[in-house]
């Protein structure tokens, strides 16, 4: 890192992605610059990020996952300090990290200390068929929605089957409930 530089947060891609760990290698999307008494601006790549934890909604015993696959766009924000021991450790401290001389050195808005959210995309890779209205859970090409609507109503789209898996199911229904085209068969036991 250069003597000078104070990483913030920078839009990048996923390389790859660990869903055991939920850790990505990102490619950050920017080149360097370097520049001495010698050499002015002379243009190098920056290498991938590895180890970069991603970030899910969680919290109170609850997930919302999503798949992570290469070139999905992101943002890095930098950590002010070193997050090794809570990364690697789950420890609620900085640590010291000694360098080459053996001297405790605490990081500071560091590369190496990127977290990840998935989701922004560039202005020319938008979501398609973007639903201003309502809340969404879809996939890309709107084959499959549930959508929370803000007359109430709760809508499920798919082209495919829609499994349900319980020790019951139980349907209360005030008004009218249609089913079109539909076979029930109801095993009793």
């Amino acid at each position: 890192m250069n003597i000078n530089e104070i990483n913030t947060s920078y839009p990048g891609k996923i390389v790859s992605f660990n869903p055991e760990e939920q850790t990505a290698v990102v490619q950050i999307a920017m080149e360097g610059y370097f520049q001495d008494q010698y050499t002015r601006n002379e243009k190098y790549t920056i290498s991938p990020i590895i180890d970069v934890p991603v970030h899910f909604p969680k919290a109170g015993g609850f997930s919302i996952t999503m798949p992570v696959t290469e070139g999905d766009d992101c943002l890095l924000v930098f950590a002010q300090r070193g997050i090794d021991q809570w990364l690697y450790e789950n420890k609620q401290e900085i640590g010291l990290v000694e360098d080459a001389h053996g001297a405790g050195l605490q990081r500071m808005l560091d590369r190496t200390d990127a977290l990840c959210f998935v989701g922004f995309s560039p202005i020319p890779a938008p979501i398609t068929n973007f639903n201003p209205n309502d809340v969404e859970l879809r996939n890309a090409d709107s084959s499959q929605i549930i959508s929370l609507k803000k007359n109430k109503d709760i809508s499920l789209v798919t082209t495919a089957n829609v499994d349900i898996e319980a020790a019951d199911v139980n349907i209360t229904a005030s008004g009218t409930m249609t089913l079109a085209g539909a076979t029930i068969h109801i095993n009793e036991g």
